[in-house]
């Protein structure tokens, strides 16, 4: 029940609030509620015994994370893993210098960019060549806006299945 109606005041929230970027943007959020809220993202495991260590609270010491991410028609556009790939670029100034801080080749950082680019329809980085220093790379406008809505969605996310997870384990460990 209380699951059910966290599903509901989280769309009913994503509704009022949301501005939608892109068209699919509300949808998208709103599927990836109803798949917070739904019994397939929580599995949770039977009671049983725990011998683990305890909290300062008395609970059992453990805090359930979310992994999300963004579909439109049946394709990836979005997650954790590219949000943190563009905060990358944005902070290094260059797609190479994100790359290397996330441990990966210039190659794959451009073609992840390009491949958020096309399945979201959206420019999300600009490049300047040449100049005394090297080029630059910069988020676009919406770029910056897309980001700074999923961080906002992301730590809203959290804030739900954080709370409803100490309502289903309050008082039970």
């Amino acid at each position: 029940m209380a699951l059910a109606l966290t599903n509901v005041r989280l769309i009913q929230a994503l509704r009022r609030r949301s501005r939608p970027l892109a068209s699919f943007s509300l949808v998208a959020h709103i599927a990836i509620a109803e798949f917070l809220t739904s019994s397939r993202a929580y599995r949770i495991m039977p009671a049983r015994p725990v011998g683990g260590v305890r909290s300062s609270s008395g609970g059992i010491g453990v805090q359930p994370k979310v992994k999300l991410w963004v579909e439109k028609d049946d394709l990836l556009v979005f997650s954790d893993y590219r949000a943190e790939l563009l905060d990358h670029i944005a902070k290094a100034g260059s797609i190479s210098g994100g790359a290397e801080r996330m441990g990966l080749s210039y190659r794959r950082a451009w073609g992840k960019i390009k491949e958020i680019e096309h399945n979201l329809g959206v420019r999300l980085v600009r490049s300047e060549v040449g100049g005394l220093g090297g080029g630059r790379t910069k988020l676009t406008p919406e770029g910056e806006e897309f980001l700074a809505r999923y961080r906002a969605f992301q730590v809203a996310a959290q804030s739900h299945v954080s709370r409803d997870f100490a309502e289903a384990f309050a008082g039970g460990g």
